[in-house]
């Protein structure tokens, strides 16, 4: 990225990959959202979540059968 866009997105509190960070709606964050709008997912929420309402947790996508130091119970 251009110093200047790297700027940018340090200001708005971004330095790594699908991070996310919460702002005020107020015309100097919204100028610059706009500039680097491309690199950005912008949504409007109506409060910021508490810590623990962040944590999601998903399905890991299987099911442990067996652990290697544990019997297998039927």
């Amino acid at each position: 990225l251009p110093k200047k866009l790297r700027a940018v997105v340090k200001a708005l509190g971004l330095s790594r990959l699908s991070q996310t960070v919460y702002h005020s709606q107020t015309p100097i964050i919204a100028g610059m959202i706009l500039k680097v709008k491309e690199l950005l997912e912008v949504k409007n929420v109506k409060k910021v979540p508490t810590p623990e309402e962040r944590k999601h947790h998903t399905e890991p996508g299987y099911v442990v059968i067996k652990r290697y130091s544990e019997p297998v119970q039927v």
